[in-house]
């Protein structure tokens, strides 16, 4: 098993846009990013995911007020930071975890989305054998 690179998006979004007062939305919060021969893959917590070809691309973090719930909870984002993924990368503070762990288990629709990552991780050059979901017991 090998650890992949969480990044800390929240925290570039807030030190560049400090005077929007924005802050990444939701599933952009912490993102891992996968680098292969064959490509770059952006990873959310859900295994929602998007393919580059390279770090120099730009990637578009969804943003929303960042105001501690004062005026309530954000059900959508309603700004966009647009950076490099060099950038972000660069910029982020970074914690290596588990990828199977990290994109949440519950239910078919995230194991499906955990599925098909595995395919796009295959696509860019890596192993996905090295990145291993971990079951769950089933209680009876």
């Amino acid at each position: 098993m090998k650890l992949a690179k969480m990044y800390s998006v929240a925290k570039v979004v807030e030190d560049n846009c400090g005077d929007n007062n924005l802050t990444a939305f939701a599933f952009d919060r912490n993102l891992v990013i996968l680098e292969g021969p064959d490509g770059v893959l952006v990873v959310n917590s859900e295994g929602i995911h998007y393919k580059f070809d390279s770090t120099a691309e730009v990637y578009e973090v969804d943003c929303c007020p960042n105001d501690d719930g004062k005026d309530g909870f954000y059900l959508c984002a309603n700004a966009v930071f647009k950076a490099p993924l060099k950038e972000i990368m660069a910029e982020a503070e970074v914690t290596e975890v588990d990828l199977g762990t990290f994109v949440r288990t519950f239910g078919a629709r995230l194991e499906t989305n955990y599925a098909v990552l595995m395919d796009s991780v295959k696509e860019i050059g890596l192993d996905p054998a090295d990145y291993p979901r971990k079951k769950k017991a089933i209680a009876r």
